[in-house]
């Protein structure tokens, strides 16, 4: 993903995908990813905020960081309970509300959803979301 000149991805370490961040040179990367984690990568980013998943245990998780690993937010720990694993896709910023998309698994109905996390826009390198202003959910109709 690319956004507000930074770029992010993941890096493959043995058979280990880490999430990394840069802005337009090798010699910029920047790790996401943290020690405790089996993997992790990063999807999209705006420039301030980068978004993707990791993997905790048997969970995959979206994610949210802002620059640095230890600014990881863990999105799916804001997720209804039921969600199984998720991830983070995109996220954009209209100055005054951060917007996240990305899916998630709900374990009880077996289908994967369409989700989008709002918040006002948090302090950056801060890990916590102050007051998520809501979680929307997609529920597909069987």
């Amino acid at each position: 993903g690319v956004g507000g000149g930074q770029q992010v991805g993941y890096v493959l370490s043995g058979a280990v995908t880490r999430a990394n961040l840069w802005t337009g040179t090798a010699a910029s990367r920047i790790e996401l990813h943290q020690p405790a984690w089996i993997r992790s990568a990063a999807y999209d980013t705006n420039g301030t905020f980068q978004v993707g998943q990791v993997q905790t245990g048997n969970v995959f998780r979206a994610s949210l960081w802002s620059g640095s690993a230890d600014s990881w937010i863990d999105l799916h720990a804001l997720l209804p309970e039921g969600f199984s694993e998720s991830s983070a896709g995109g996220v954009f910023s209209d100055g005054n509300t951060l917007s996240i998309v990305g899916w998630g698994r709900n374990a009880v109905t077996d289908d994967y959803e369409a989700l989008l996390w709002t918040s006002p826009i948090p302090t950056p390198g801060v890990a916590t979301l102050f007051g998520i202003a809501g979680i929307f959910v997609a529920r597909r109709r069987r």
